[in-house]
């Protein structure tokens, strides 16, 4: 539930380097 919270925090670029964190890092 966490990642929804981070995705607004982290940049785009880290969901390249760590989806699992948002899990809708596949989508991006």
């Amino acid at each position: 539930m966490q990642g929804a919270t981070q995705q607004a925090t982290i940049p785009p670029a880290i969901y390249a380097i760590h989806p699992v964190i948002t899990g809708s890092g596949k989508d991006l």
